[in-house]
């Protein structure tokens, strides 16, 4: 009663603090529009200030009433969001009929036993079909459904979908290893195949001075923090999912990565590191520092993990114009390493809900305009013939290829997504381009081969070309995937909340009860093994002290999640 009070107390301010809704109806008689109010927030770098000048607002326009819905937007900077958005669902006043909610699962579920949401299953039964099949149980789009389903059987919110299947640039470059190629000629040493060879490689690199400057300061950087310290590229090299605790791709099961059967040789293999003096750490001794940039800066890095791909051909970041990173993959225990992929599925943090406000026919036709060719085209892409348009080959080409934001602005056009973030209104990207491309399905492949060999694999290659004209980014792309094809490397998705179903009441206070305790004792074990200061030959004691802290409690409560997740497909 105290918080809700105080939450009271704000709302007067935050009244002068959100601006006026965009009605899509101005200038036009919306005597016969149903309203539709919509509220998100403007991010940084968005650009909602210019959109009702433009020419891709007046599409909208045009197509919100042909459908006989006056659409009004009402947005709220980010800064201000998390605040705004807790003060109405609080107090009930000022909710739009359609809202993006970054919200916990606690919040979440308190609108659902509150009776303020609208199901998206209740809105779906007005669907002209378009909506409805893509989220089918067995619909193209179902992972929506299934993440956004209750205990109960019931579909309540909706989650923005990430493109990206098998985004060869995220393939190679987000948490891979590169190694200086020009250190290995220098000093006439082969490209490292086991991780023995890779520690042997860089206590050459420091030994024999490869940077050339007269101190053996050369070293790998693996971590600016201790998570990506947990998935720093080389984990996958024994197997290991990205996240403490997340879905094994080998057993599709949760589990946490004290558990597989890797990660004794990974802990190893850290410490042999440290021990050997050939890893970053900070100044302190920590095992991660946050001084990256400095660090490459001086040149002395012979081995890091990539976080983009374009940092593989960024020699302006050592001040060498002979460095020369090349990735490399090495399986580093008995079970199949991973890598990072199967990456369009991952969601947006937050959920597009309808509230009990909404006319749920004229939200139906929304989202079946939302799910639809057109919008994703317009939000993507922008207008056909000002903005893109094909070429003889039906390839699309982009008009303004090259134009800075202010020349968009000035002359009126962009996309949707030019101008709106993606908290404003639904971005359903999962299929369209990366599924497809001129026609043919690219949603899997067997081997790295196929995928090169396919249109949309030449497509991304032409993309390096674009970037690189000197060939090296292409050279990376296929030797990366050439590196994991050999490896048999299983693909790993990343964001494990991506195949979790809504929690029950009961989970979510399992989760508030375990977690925080729990990642503060997995966090300190996993320092204490690679310090030293504890031995993996005491690991199973170590684990019964995790358990005492709800480890397998947490586990069941995600994997009762993922199970809730599949049987909705099912």
């Amino acid at each position: 009663m105290k918080k809700l009070k105080s939450v009271l107390a704000l709302i007067l301010a935050l009244a002068m603090l959100v601006p006026a809704g965009m009605s899509l109806a101005d200038g036009a008689d919306s005597s016969e529009l149903t309203t539709v109010t919509v509220l998100g927030y403007n991010q940084g770098g968005a650009r909602m200030g210019y959109f009702k000048d433009s020419k891709t607002y007046e599409w909208l326009v045009e197509k919100t009433h042909e459908m006989g819905i006056d659409l009004q937007l009402d947005y709220v900077e980010a800064d201000q969001y998390s605040t705004t958005i807790t003060t109405r669902l609080a107090t009930g006043v000022d909710l739009a009929d359609m809202m993006f909610l970054e919200v916990d699962n606690v919040t979440l579920n308190n609108l659902i036993n509150r009776g303020m949401l609208t199901s998206v299953d209740s809105i779906l039964e007005h669907s002209d079909g378009t909506a409805a099949g893509f989220l089918a149980p067995d619909g193209e789009y179902a992972t929506l459904r299934s993440a956004g389903t209750a205990a109960d059987g019931t579909f309540w919110v909706l989650q923005g979908i990430n493109t990206g299947v098998y985004n060869i640039n995220d393939w190679m470059g987000s948490y891979s290893v590169g190694i200086r190629q020009d250190w290995l000629d220098k000093l006439n040493l082969p490209m490292p195949t086991t991780t023995d060879e890779f520690i042997d490689t860089l206590i050459a690199f420091r030994d024999n001075d490869a940077n050339g400057n007269g101190v053996q300061d050369e070293k790998a950087l693996f971590a600016s923090d201790l998570s990506l310290l947990r998935h720093s590229g080389i984990a996958g090299w024994f197997g290991l999912i990205m996240n403490t605790i997340g879905l094994d791709p080998n057993t599709d099961e949760i589990t946490t990565i004290f558990y597989q059967d890797g990660f004794k040789d990974y802990i190893t293999f850290v410490k042999k590191m440290v021990d050997a003096g050939v890893m970053s750490l900070a100044d302190n001794g920590s095992l991660y520092t946050t001084d990256t940039s400095s660090l490459i800066s001086q040149n002395n890095i012979g081995a890091m993990y990539f976080q983009t791909a374009t940092m593989f051909t960024r020699d302006d970041l050592t001040g060498d114009e002979n460095a020369d990173y090349r990735p490399v993959y090495i399986q580093g225990s008995t079970v199949k390493p991973t890598c990072r992929g199967d990456y369009n599925l991952s969601v947006y943090n937050g959920y597009y809900a309808f509230m009990n406000s909404v006319d749920v026919e004229a939200a139906a036709k929304l989202l079946d305009f939302f799910f639809g060719e057109e919008y994703w085209r317009w939000n993507r892409d922008g207008l056909q013939g000002m903005d893109y348009d094909f070429d003889e080959n039906g390839n699309i080409i982009y008009l303004h290829d090259g134009w800075t934001a202010d020349q968009v602005i000035e002359n009126k056009s962009g996309s949707g997504r030019f101008y709106m973030d993606r908290a404003n209104l639904p971005c359903f990207e999962i299929g369209r381009t990366y599924y497809t491309f001129n026609g043919e399905k690219v949603g899997s492949f067997a081997t790295a081969a196929d995928l090169m060999a396919s249109a949309y694999g030449q497509n991304e290659l032409a993309k390096c070309d674009k970037n690189d004209p000197t060939g090296k980014r292409r050279e990376l792309q296929i030797a990366a995937w050439d590196q994991m094809e050999q490896k048999d490397a299983v693909m790993y998705q990343t964001n494990t909340a991506t195949y979790l179903a809504l929690p029950t009441d009961e989970e979510v206070d399992t989760l508030d009860m375990y977690s925080a305790d729990l990642d503060m004792a997995m966090t300190d074990l996993f320092v204490d093994l690679i310090n030293g200061e504890k031995s993996l030959d005491d690991l199973d004691t170590y684990l019964d002290e995790l358990r005492a802290y709800g480890l397998d409690e947490v586990i069941g409560v995600y994997q009762a999640r993922y199970d809730r997740f599949k049987a909705v497909e099912e």
